[in-house]
């Protein structure tokens, strides 16, 4: 009885590090993603932001 518990035991550990190295694995990619579509990205932002912070975007935000 306690072999079999065990056995339970060891494949529920087995399935949980599986799943956590799974996980781990995806985040991974997910945050490499994420990095890449920051660096493509980063250009147009700064494109808008001095277009959004020229004089001429001011007077026309203070009408």
């Amino acid at each position: 009885m306690a072999s079999s518990s065990k056995d339970v035991e060891e494949k529920v550990n087995d399935s949980i590090h599986k799943a956590s190295h799974a996980a781990q694995d995806e985040v991974s990619k997910l945050r490499a993603e994420l990095d890449d579509l920051r660096a493509r990205a980063k250009p147009k932002v700064e494109e808008a932001e001095t277009f959004l912070t020229s004089p001429s975007a001011i007077g026309f935000y203070k009408g």
